[in-house]
């Protein structure tokens, strides 16, 4: 509401301002033709005066504004990330007894939202209310200059002046165009606000992407499989299925969070592991071992170097972490099933019997207990995951069976 679409009721004042416009120059050069009059030309100066001066009012208090938008937002977001932070790590903060001192923390942030909001608050009014004096100061000019005018030709009994209802009809086009004039200033700043937001989405959505070195790699990938199939073959002429003593490689492989490889966390590794055996990574904390697993993963993009993982093998990376899928335990186990066959997520009823089976084998392999099996079996099941009391553990086994 606070955004594009007041454009619209711009659009109606800035109709009105025309059909105004038109009528205060027929007036003005009826009453130049007719009795040779100026000063009703004087109607038409809010159409410059206006944007004249809102255009140099706000080109001076533009920072201002801004920087007031700007700490609202920050202060808003700090706010809100602490909350979450708080709800999130509740266990923590009951743990170490720190709830007073996060109370507080969480309490100081919502009031320096609160002091943002009210000064944020005066700085709009202030922008609101010069239109108004705009306004003000010009009916008064009209007032002096018309109302002197009006005088002069009642007492002297003169044409070439004024008349009481010309003066009365510009006095009501100038209160109509303030009036216009100050609306679509009003709609200008409420939608002004929304720009640090709408700002910063532009700026996320642009930030730089990694897209297209996945495609690139995705390809590379593919090519060098239809390759080495074919010297597969030629070197194992009696396999069965040659593709399958393609190994896994890695050639001087590198990885750095920072983009000028300082302090890399992997740094040219490189090793060939043969398909069908288990291989430990092993090393001291920080050594890089949950980063090797997430670039194998695809999580990660190495910074440097190749690794060559034959196309007709799936790579699935399982988080360490808990994911949880906000719909029943059917569609959580069957979340990444569904994706595969182009379903959505919560339409696994219509995936075949078999998938069906191997699923529900699945999780009667990884010890399920009673309920929560008759929970996945049961596909007419509406209960939420959220609602159903679970044990970090029985998350974690719903986490592996999705896998």
């Amino acid at each position: 509401n606070d955004g594009y679409s007041k454009f619209f009721v711009v659009a109606k004042c800035l109709g009105r301002l025309l059909a105004s416009f038109v009528l205060t120059l027929y007036l003005a050069f009826d009453a130049y033709a007719t009795q040779g009059m100026l000063i009703p030309f004087l109607a038409l100066t809010p159409f410059v005066v206006f944007p004249i001066c809102l255009y140099l009012f706000m080109a001076l208090r533009w920072s201002t504004t801004s920087l007031m938008e700007e700490q609202i937002t920050t202060k808003t977001e700090a706010m809100v990330d602490k909350v979450n932070y708080a709800i999130d790590n509740y266990r923590m903060v009951a743990d170490y007894n720190s709830r007073a001192a996060v109370v507080d923390d969480v309490v100081a942030d919502i009031k320096a939202v609160n002091k943002a909001i009210a000064t944020g608050a005066g700085v709009m009014n202030n922008n609101t209310a010069f239109v108004g004096w705009v306004h003000e100061l010009l009916l008064f000019v009209w007032l002096v200059i018309g109302a002197f005018d009006v005088g002069r030709g009642l007492l002297r009994g003169q044409s070439g002046h004024l008349t009481l209802g010309l003066f009365l009809a510009v006095m009501a086009l100038l209160t109509s165009n303030g009036s216009q004039f100050s609306s679509m200033f009003r709609e200008y700043l409420t939608v002004s606000t929304t720009y640090p937001a709408l700002w910063r989405m532009v700026g996320f959505m642009n930030l730089a992407s990694d897209s297209k070195k996945r495609k690139k790699m995705t390809a590379d990938r593919v090519t060098k499989t239809i390759t080495a199939l074919e010297e597969a073959k030629v070197k194992h002429p009696d396999a069965r299925f040659p593709m399958d003593t393609v190994p896994l490689c890695f050639e001087n492989l590198s990885f750095s969070f920072a983009a000028n490889m300082y302090d890399a966390v992997i740094e040219d590794f490189s090793a060939t592991f043969p398909q069908g055996k288990s291989v430990s990574v092993t090393g001291r904390s920080g050594s890089g071992k949950a980063t090797f697993i997430k670039i194998v993963g695809q999580v990660y993009p190495p910074s440097s170097g190749n690794f060559f993982i034959p196309s007709h093998l799936r790579v699935l990376h399982v988080a360490a972490e808990v994911c949880l899928w906000p719909g029943t335990l059917a569609e959580n186990i069957f979340f990444g099933l569904c994706a595969s066959q182009g379903l959505m997520t919560d339409n696994y009823k219509k995936l075949p019997q078999k998938d069906l089976e191997r699923g529900w084998q699945v999780c009667k392999l990884l010890k399920f207990g009673k309920e929560m099996l008759d929970e996945v079996q049961n596909l007419e099941s509406t209960k939420e995951v959220d609602s159903v009391p679970l044990s970090q553990s029985q998350k974690k086994m719903i986490h592996l069976a999705r896998a």
